[in-house]
């Protein structure tokens, strides 16, 4: 390449840079889908429950919205699995009592994990710090994808549960 002659050297590296991203995109071990999908999330409201389900919770291959009561009853039940999708030291500084810490981040990538979660019986409830918080969404797919019919998401999250005065714990605990 001739570098006296920038008008043509950065365009070339420039297209060379775009085919070999094409090319790794099409071959790589995740690719981006060229069309971005809508994520479908299911209202607890809209699904019906599942046949013989004492907890009245509808079994889907996404995840399922449910709001603060809903998420305290079935919390009383003692009957669910609650996983903290923000990051360790947010789930030190407070979370939902009983919830265990399981990162986006870190739970995403790893398939042993994701599949343990999958094989779980009980109903999964995720949650992050609500609001524009996705993590517990995200989470929430990644888990129905590796094969959970009953992930329930929490969408208000932390923040709501402790305003409400429910049960919450502090440190690396459970």
């Amino acid at each position: 390449m001739n570098l006296d002659r920038p008008s043509r050297t950065v365009p070339a590296l420039l297209g060379l840079g775009i085919v070999l991203g094409f090319a790794y995109n099409a071959v790589g071990p995740d690719p981006v889908p060229w069309i971005a999908t809508a994520k479908a999330v299911v209202h607890l409201e809209d699904a019906a429950p599942a046949p013989g389900d004492t907890l009245g919770l509808p079994e889907s291959e996404f995840p399922i919205t449910v709001s603060l009561e809903k998420t305290k009853e079935l919390f009383d039940s003692g009957r669910i699995r609650i996983l903290d999708a923000r990051d360790p030291e947010e789930y030190a500084e407070g979370h939902i009592a009983g919830a265990e810490c399981a990162p986006y981040d870190e739970v995403s990538g790893d398939d042993a994990k994701l599949q343990g979660f999958a094989e779980d019986p009980r109903p999964i409830v995720v949650y992050c710090d609500g609001g524009g918080c996705e993590l517990s969404i995200d989470l929430g797919f990644a888990i129905s994808q590796a094969g959970h019919r009953r992930v329930l998401v929490f969408e208000e999250g932390y923040p709501v549960w402790a305003e409400a005065g429910y049960p919450t714990h502090t440190g690396d605990q459970p």
